[in-house]
């Protein structure tokens, strides 16, 4: 796999091949679906095709914004993620329950 950004050969399990992002945001670790059964994981893969999304518009915004205003945005960003993911632990902990689970 060659990763995004860097262009290199990736050797780790990095999020959708991006290791760029993942060393920008590493939040994005927590959107990762590989260990959930495959029920949970078609609930939670929107949210990580989200926030990967969010962190690629996010570092594009920062390399095209004035430079009053690139600050702003990586911090907008992490907390739109940390917003993002307790959405994703909620809907993830709802369909466990759904399943009856719990």
């Amino acid at each position: 796999m060659i990763c995004e950004g860097t262009e290199q050969p990736c050797d780790r399990n990095c999020l959708m091949g991006d290791c760029f992002a993942l060393g920008q945001y590493p939040q994005l670790w927590f959107f990762t679906t590989e260990h959930l059964p495959p029920e949970l994981a078609a609930v939670s893969q929107p949210f990580a095709e989200l926030a990967r999304k969010m962190t690629a518009d996010a570092l594009a915004g920062v390399k095209t914004a004035r430079l009053e205003n690139a600050a702003a945005i990586p911090v907008e960003a992490t907390e739109g993620l940390r917003h993002l993911l307790a959405a994703k632990d909620c809907a993830v902990r709802a369909a466990v329950v759904a399943q009856g689970k719990v």
